[in-house]
């Protein structure tokens, strides 16, 4: 598609669309303009236009007349992936925020991730090996096919499966990332929060943060109950950990009453001042 007029010369034929539904039509470059917006006086080649001539953006010439038909290949085998793609509205969420909070994985930067759950890539070698797929199952697919740029483009059947490998092998990261985006949105739900110049009430934040929970929830699912599991024993060992500290806590302090000495030595030989206890519990309580 030309940017700019320097794509193009004047008695060059080029594939024309006006709209995205329209068939394309051959026309033939007359003039190019000085002035800005940039346009274009195209000729219409075929004979059922009677010569018609026109000033249009240049962004309407979509191909060189030459490569029309790899180009209407390549149109015709977006529009099969897109229509074999369809995401809820949840699906899609979910399938941003899976992205979104692994962009510094290595494998994350070599996929671009369209709208309508579609992946591309330049190095598939890279993608099966790395997630242990069958690159036969991905390049066989009857949808998947290769762009001018060389990238493979995969429709929501495989992305889904890639996606899902991706999540259940980097779901540590994750499950924390929506552990904390949960404990932000409590806390905003809680206080508001200023944005900008501007003061989101407690009463909105609320509101929005319910669009959130089935999204992440669907997140947690495509982690896998293996990591679900390891997390929440993490959190619940965690949980245990300031319990104790807690009641040590306590002990020392009330020991520390009757008898400084002994208290000291228990504080000591715990090798945690208690005042790290008290930060740890303080930072752990959501709010």
């Amino acid at each position: 598609m030309p940017r700019d007029l320097s794509d193009l010369a004047i008695g060059e034929r080029w594939a024309y669309r006006q709209k995205q539904t329209d068939p394309v039509t051959c026309v033939e470059v007359v003039r190019l303009s000085t002035t800005k917006p940039a346009r274009v006086q195209i000729k219409f080649v075929d004979d059922a236009f009677e010569g018609r001539q026109e000033w249009v953006p240049p962004a309407r010439l979509k191909v060189p007349w030459a490569g029309v038909d790899a180009w209407q290949r390549r149109q015709s085998q977006w529009s099969a992936v897109y229509s074999a793609s369809e995401l809820s509205e949840r699906e899609e969420d979910a399938w941003h925020m899976v992205f979104d909070n692994l962009r510094g994985v290595s494998l994350v930067k070599e996929l671009d991730y369209h709208a309508s759950g579609i992946l591309s890539i330049s190095n598939l070698d890279i993608l099966v090996t790395d997630l242990e797929l069958d690159r036969n199952a991905v390049i066989d697919d009857n949808l998947a096919f290769i762009e001018e740029e060389g990238r493979w483009v995969l429709p929501w059947r495989l992305s889904e499966t890639i996606m899902r490998r991706i999540a259940e092998k980097h779901a540590d990261i994750l499950l924390a990332e929506l552990d904390a985006d949960e404990q932000r949105d409590q806390r905003e739900s809680r206080y508001g929060y200023q944005s900008g110049k501007y003061w989101i009430s407690p009463e909105i934040c609320a509101e929005t943060r319910q669009r959130w929970v089935p999204v992440r929830d669907l997140v947690r699912q495509w982690c896998g109950a293996e990591a679900r599991d390891r997390h929440d024993e993490l959190i619940a060992l965690r949980a245990e950990v300031l319990r104790l500290g807690t009641l040590i806590e306590r002990a020392i302090t009330a020991l520390r009453r009757a008898k400084s000495a002994d208290a000291d030595a228990i504080e000591k030989e715990l090798g945690i001042p208690l005042e790290t206890l008290r930060q740890a519990r303080q930072q752990e309580t959501p709010g």
